[in-house]
């Protein structure tokens, strides 16, 4: 999984930040309506990428929400490429020394 934070203070109108939403684009993205991604709340969001196939680029795009329930515009926030997870040990232990 992917951790990410929002950095900023809102719209200005000062009904600070509620939350928002993410969504994860391959090689081209299409902006949902707002609304239509994966919602999160606070300022904080755990992407799960266990369904990120390894050897590829996506690009990670969000979107904020005050408390009024404005919307911002997207932006990208993070190019994730997948990396296949190395092993730990390559002695197997089987001859117990």
């Amino acid at each position: 999984s992917v951790n990410f934070a929002v950095i900023g203070s809102g719209d200005g109108s000062g009904s600070g930040v509620s939350g928002g939403e993410y969504w994860i684009c391959a090689a081209t993205c299409v902006t949902p309506a707002a609304g239509s991604g994966t919602n999160f709340t606070g300022l904080t969001a755990t992407i799960p990428t266990a369904a990120l196939l390894v050897g590829h680029q996506y690009t990670v795009r969000a979107r904020i929400r005050d408390v009024a329930g404005n919307w911002s515009t997207a932006t990208s926030s993070a190019v994730l490429t997948v990396t296949p997870v190395g092993n730990i040990f390559t002695d197997g232990f089987e001859s117990g020394t």
